[in-house]
């Protein structure tokens, strides 16, 4: 089936440039990270399996990633479906840590000394200093992973979101539609559960209501201190809440 969502606006498809949630959330349609977070127990945002398998810490300044064989990426130029490896890895995280000002997350890396393959399945990070918060930043959705060959082709700034995830783009019009399909290599079975995904802006919170309460939506987002109201008004209306992982900094 089809699912149709809203989605905040977007600055541009990069998902290591660009700075808007709504960029955050159509990026994670097709974009996978090494770790993720899972919330088995409310309250409680634990690091997952993603990309890698697992993560081994042999001391406090080194990381090992290691990776799920037979990953692919996406069957689209110029990626083609080829495997992800740790050669990806390293690129994308080296890309992410570029000193320029359009990489906003630059900072996350600052403490990391080097980052390499080890083989083709293990990636290896070294940091100067014991930094408690990195396996998490690098399991947020900023942290994605891309291919070399879609920098090689678009340029500095990236203009679609091709990864390893779920959902491949089919239609991507910036702040009006966002259209996805299955992927069907997608190495997260059973996932991904729909046949396509539309994304979709629209701004006025009054139009989103309306065009939930047509039908037209299935999901729509709401100001937690109108889901009571807002489930009064619509009949069979089921609340969900999601993990909403974000950087915390304190500065001394």
């Amino acid at each position: 089936g089809k699912l149709r969502v809203t989605s905040a606006n977007l600055d541009f498809p990069d998902i290591h440039q660009a700075v808007h949630s709504g960029s955050l959330y159509a990026s994670q349609w097709a974009i996978d990270t090494l770790m993720t977070f899972d919330e088995k127990v409310p309250g409680e945002l634990n690091i997952a399996p993603a990309l890698a398998e697992s993560l081994e810490q042999p001391d406090d300044t080194t990381y090992l990633y290691h990776l799920r064989k037979g990953v692919k990426f996406q069957n689209v130029a110029p990626v083609n479906g080829r495997e992800f490896t740790a050669e990806d890895a390293v690129f994308s995280l080296k890309r992410m840590a570029t000193k320029d000002p359009r990489y906003t997350r630059a900072s996350w890396l600052a403490t990391v000394s080097a980052i390499e393959a080890v083989d083709k399945y293990t990636l290896r990070i070294k940091t100067s200093t014991p930094t408690a918060s990195l396996a998490h930043l690098l399991a947020n959705p900023w942290s994605g992973m891309i291919a070399k060959e879609q920098v090689d082709r678009d340029g500095d700034q990236l203009k679609s979101y091709i990864g390893t995830g779920p959902y491949i783009v089919k239609r991507l019009d910036i702040n009006s539609v966002i259209q996805f399909d299955r992927n069907p290599d997608y190495w997260g079975a059973p996932a991904p559960y729909f046949d396509q995904v539309e994304l979709v802006s629209i701004n006025d919170p009054q139009a989103v209501v309306a065009a939930f309460r047509a039908k037209e939506l299935f999901q729509a987002n709401v100001p937690a201190d109108t889901v009571a109201n807002f489930k009064s008004q619509n009949a069979g209306a089921q609340e969900y809440r999601t993990p909403s992982p974000g950087v915390g900094i304190v500065a001394m």
